[in-house]
């Protein structure tokens, strides 16, 4: 999969995800699913790779996940679900 995203306003980023083939899986507005501030342009740099992978979320070296604004409730809700003990 890749993924590229740029710095948005305050609260978003833009950001694309695109499967081997290049078919577009995801754009537009990501927020961060911690509710907090954009992410820098320098942690937009730190996707990592090696960590969890979706076709719904982007997480970055420092753990923060970025999810589709379209669908910030529906996976917020899921993820807390997948947190409980």
């Amino acid at each position: 999969m890749w993924v590229r995203c740029e710095q948005g306003d305050t609260k978003s980023v833009r950001c694309w995800m695109w499967n081997g083939s290049g078919v577009v899986l995801e754009s537009g507005r990501f927020l961060p699913l911690d509710g907090g501030d954009a992410p820098t342009p320098a942690a937009l740099k730190e996707i990592d790779r090696d960590g969890r992978y979706a076709t719904n979320q982007i997480t970055l070296k420092s753990t923060r996940i970025l999810v589709p604004e379209a669908r910030f409730d529906e996976l917020k809700a899921l993820n807390e679900r997948n947190e409980e003990p």
